[in-house]
């Protein structure tokens, strides 16, 4: 042109790219630069591109980054001029730079990897943004579901989320399924924190947690969960107008707005036409609105809505007929079910106050019945009538009715009904008591390292789920427990003796806490008590407690002997335990029938009380408390049953006791002996006598040998004790002439009561009866209270001599030759003329005279007898040439006893393995034993090879 044209001619320059047109040839790309992390979605067109028939990403491939990277390709249609399809870019590592262009990347058919189209791209590094949270607020109650959107976020990823300082579980994390690699939307549940306020969050890939740069922040904010605060609106009467509720809530947000809603029974809802503006106080927000005017009960829910986030507070309130019987409120509302604690259920019992509107008057509490169904019924514990009227008003007639709720295992809702004369089927009266599950105390008391009580869950149910430490206790401040008093503290080796232990400061909780360990090793037996008791106000601090334990047997080997056990009772709680220990005393079983050992006396006087001593074995020890139990029943004339009237002593192995038998019966007499708990079953059998009282009998009287004109004391038996002097008569048995009685003295046991233990000392003057020179007995009579008793006494004659008394009346034989013995003769002073005319002969052996005097009218001689070896009845005779008196012989009048001398002993003890020799001395009848052959010795009822005589030695006067 510019030859032809020259400078004139106008032009313009361009080229031409000739391409085989029998090639692939991109025709259309719709981007040519995308964000690092992949995502864009390149569409193209191109020609002569092979055929694809799968319309899906298995059919083409896409290579990026110098065929490095693979991508996603989606095919929309394909034909032989045209296909078209959408390339998906991957995410890239750029490596530290801002941008990276590669203009050969790649895309094919699987089908004809040979014809290959190349395209530019131009990667551009981009930061992970958070576009969006909702909510951005919640409370620090947590559990808050928050979703988080964020572009340029690696997809897919595995996400971590830190709440603050604590890493979210991944539970609490989740990616929506709309999410791609350009934007992630996440879930996360929030956790609570411990004060409100801004929480950092951070959202992570887990694979790279820091150093990548791929991690976001936000904020959230933290606020206080609102809440209504009592007393919550729970029931209003039906009136002409709509009712205005007013309720408080605490921590409502300053941006807040409400609305409230009722939903009723059939699931209506109903909104509150009227709503008042917030009015605050402090942290204290008040809002009034009106409810239905219709009888019902309602949901009624108060809205909140801020920054997104939406609290609804629902509570129940009731439209009712003031007019009509009803339950106004329930307090509490609520009560925890049965808990375990350290492996023990403690069944807390809450008190609830039901008031009751318009309830009929003066019903007791065993009146009114609290049904929660399937069996289960609150314990009424009062009735009160808080406010009465005649009028039937609204509310006019109040009553609070005190309740017990009963234990519950699984947490829930329970109606409760109350049921009472005068209220019919038609007029249910209900209401609502939540149970719930109360906090874990064994292990939050562990965490401060006490211990839970279990006793102040039992008496002061908690009133919610959260955790008190007042139900915790330091186990190193619970003092040690201290007995304080054990009764019976001995019972028979058999078992089941009740023994009620009352001690100080033992912690129980339950029964089946407490463990006592009777015995120690092999022998040890496990019992737990029957039952117990606390005083008022008892707590694991400060408490006084009551056992009851029923003992058990003791092995057959223990039976039959007197043992001592310890016995340990320990009360758990939980790791700690407490416990003491006391002595119980197992006494041996009784087997059979009593031993009867010995019984004093064996004769009983008829018709008056007499205590018999009884010995037994066999037989159980017995106190002063329980001697009645003794039993003797007489199988005489009737079946007399006399009870014991006292013990003289009682051990395992002997009991003495006293029996008053007072019975008409005469003659021989079985009496079954035997322990009331035994039975008659197990009695013995002895026979004893029962007499008429005794006649009245002369004992003695002094002196020996009467005078007439002189006194005569008699010692007389029998007579009844209460006889008085006057009633003592004394005269000659033909009644010739009468004598008067001098004194009658009572000279008995002061305890006598009968005439079997009675003794007079009666003194009366002999008469003057005619003296013929001769000594003579005389017949006396000696009469009172209808009794009477005949006796003869010796009368001397005032003109012959005779032996009136003889001092001293017993000598001892082995000291005869050293004793004085002095004779008085009476009516004689012959025998005083001279001594050397007297003679005194002891058997074939004679005396010395050493005296003789007149003393006082009474010749008195002093004499001595020869030494004596032998204590039998020898002859005395003191004789002068005229006349010879008898002093020692049994029928003398006056009489002289020699007793035997007491026999020596050496050594007086010795050890019992035996052998000791032992010496004996002795003065009596032995004497003249020459051999030890002749002499036997009986020890504790052993003889002969058992005792060895070693040797016998005698001389004149001993036998040794």
């Amino acid at each position: 042109c510019l030859k032809a044209c020259g400078d004139s001619c106008q032009s313009a320059c361009f080229s031409l790219n000739y391409i085989d047109d029998l090639l692939p040839s991109i025709l259309f790309q719709s981007d040519f630069q995308g964000p690092s992390v992949g995502g864009t979605a390149i569409r193209f067109k191109i020609s002569n591109f092979p055929v694809i028939n799968k319309l899906n990403s298995d059919s083409g491939i896409a290579q990026f980054l110098d065929s490095k990277v693979d991508a996603l390709v989606f095919v929309s249609s394909s034909s032989d001029s045209v296909t078209d399809l959408t390339v998906v870019t991957p995410s890239v590592d750029m490596n530290g730079a801002n941008s990276l262009t590669y203009a050969q990347n790649m895309l094919f058919a699987l089908s004809r990897p040979d014809m290959v189209v190349t395209f530019p791209f131009t990667f551009k590094y981009v930061v992970p943004i958070v576009q969006s949270i909702s909510p951005s607020v919640g409370t620090r109650n947590g559990n808050v579901f928050v979703t988080v959107i964020i572009t340029n976020f690696p997809y897919p990823a595995d996400i971590g989320v830190q709440f603050g300082a604590s890493t979210l579980k991944d539970s609490a994390v989740s990616i929506l399924p709309v999410s791609d690699a350009l934007s992630t939307a996440i879930s996360i549940t929030t956790q609570s924190s411990p004060r409100p306020g801004t929480v950092v969050c951070r959202v992570y890939p887990k694979a790279c947690p820091v150093t990548c740069g791929q991690s976001v922040t936000f904020n959230f904010q933290v606020i206080e969960p609102v809440e209504i605060l009592p007393p919550v609106p729970s029931r209003s009467p039906e009136t002409h107008s709509a009712p205005l509720l007013t309720v408080r809530l605490k921590d409502f947000p300053a941006q807040g707005i409400y609305f409230v809603n009722f939903l009723d029974s059939m699931g209506a809802v109903f909104f509150s036409p009227s709503t008042s503006p917030p009015t605050r106080s402090g942290a204290i927000t008040t809002v009034t609105f009106t409810s239905p005017n219709k009888v019902g009960t309602y949901v009624c829910n108060v809205i909140i809505e801020d920054q997104g986030l939406n609290t609804s507070l629902p509570f129940s309130h009731e439209i009712y007929d003031g007019n009509q019987i009803r339950v106004m409120s329930v307090q509490p509302t609520q009560a925890p079910i049965q808990t375990q604690i350290y492996g023990q259920t403690v069944s807390s019992r809450t008190a609830i106050s039901i008031m009751m509107g318009n309830f009929p008057q003066g019903l007791s509490k065993d009146m009114v019945v609290i049904s929660f169904g399937s069996g289960l019924y609150g314990e009424v514990a009062s009735i009160e009538e808080v406010s009465t009227c005649a009028s039937s008003g609204v509310n006019c007639n109040v009553t609070r009715i005190g309740v017990t709720t009963p234990p519950v295992d699984v947490p829930g809702v329970l109606t409760g009904q109350v049921l009472a004369p005068q209220i019919g089927p038609a007029t249910p009266l209900t209401f609502a008591l939540k149970y719930f599950s109360a906090c874990d105390f064994p292990t939050f008391c562990a965490s401060s390292s006490m211990i839970a009580d279990a006793k102040q869950v039992l008496q002061s149910p908690p009133s919610g789920t959260e955790c008190d430490v007042s139900y915790c206790v330091d186990p190193a401040k619970l003092p040690d427990p201290e007995l304080i008093s054990l009764f019976p503290s001995e019972g028979p080796a058999s078992g089941g003796t009740t023994v009620i232990v009352i001690v100080r400061n033992l912690p129980i909780t339950s029964i089946q806490a407490v463990l006592i360990r009777v015995g120690a090793g092999a022998q040890q037996v496990l019992v737990r008590p029957s039952s117990f008791s606390q005083d008022p106000g008892a707590s694991l601090r400060s408490s006084i407690s009551t056992l009851t334990l029923k003992t058990p047997s003791m092995p057959s080997s223990m039976i039959s002997s007197l043992s001592n056990l310890q016995c340990t009772v320990t009360s758990s709680l939980g790791p700690v335990n407490k416990q003491f220990s006391f002595q119980f005393q197992y006494t041996p079983v009784i087997s059979g029938s009593p031993i009867v050992v010995s019984v004093f006396p064996t004769l009983v006087q008829t018709s008056v009380a007499t205590p018999v001593s009884w010995q037994l074995q066999n037989f159980p020890r017995v106190t002063t408390a329980t001697a009645f139990r003794i039993i003797a029943k007489l199988s005489c004339s009737r079946s007399d049953v006399i009870r014991s009237t006292g013990i003289i002593s009682s051990t395992y192995s002997s009991t003495v006791a006293t029996i008053v038998f007072n019975i008409s019966f005469v003659g021989n007499c079985p009496v079954k002996i035997f322990w009331e708990d035994f039975g008659e079953l197990q009695a013995s059998t002895f026979n004893m006598s029962f007499a008429s009282p005794p006649d009245p009998t002369l004992q003695s009287w002094f002196p020996r040998r009467v005078v007439r004109g002189k006194t005569v004391t008699l010692n007389v038996l029998n007579f009844d004790p209460l006889l008085k002097a006057g009633d003592f008569r004394v005269g000659l048995v033909d009644g010739s002439i009468p004598i008067e009685v001098s004194t009658a003295t009572y000279s008995g046991p002061s305890s006598c009561t009968r005439a079997s233990c009675s003794r007079f000392a009666v003194v009366f003057i002999v008469p003057s009866l005619p003296d013929d020179g001769s000594s003579k007995n005389v017949l006396f009579v000696l009469s009172a209270g209808g009794q009477s008793v005949s006796f003869s006494l010796p009368i001397d004659s005032q003109l012959v001599p005779a032996i009136s008394s003889v001092l001293p009346t017993t000598v001892v034989v082995t000291e005869t030759n050293q004793t004085d013995i002095n004779i008085f003769i009476a009516n004689s002073a012959t025998f005083c003329s001279s001594t050397s005319l007297l003679t005194v002969t002891f058997g074939a052996r004679k005396g010395n005279v050493r005296s003789a005097a007149i003393q006082k009218g009474v010749c008195v001689v002093t004499l001595r007898a020869p030494l004596i070896t032998d204590d039998s009845e020898i002859s005395c005779t003191l004789s002068n040439s005229v006349l010879a008196l008898e002093f020692c012989r049994a029928d003398a009048a006056v009489r002289l006893l020699f007793t035997p001398a007491p026999i020596q002993l050496q050594p007086i003890d010795s050890v019992c393995s035996g052998g000791t020799v032992i010496r004996f001395t002795f003065v009596g009848k032995s004497v003249g034993v020459v051999n030890a052959s002749d002499i036997s010795v009986i020890f504790g009822g052993k003889a002969g090879s058992d005792v060895q005589i070693l040797r016998a030695d005698s001389r004149s006067d001993a036998l040794t």
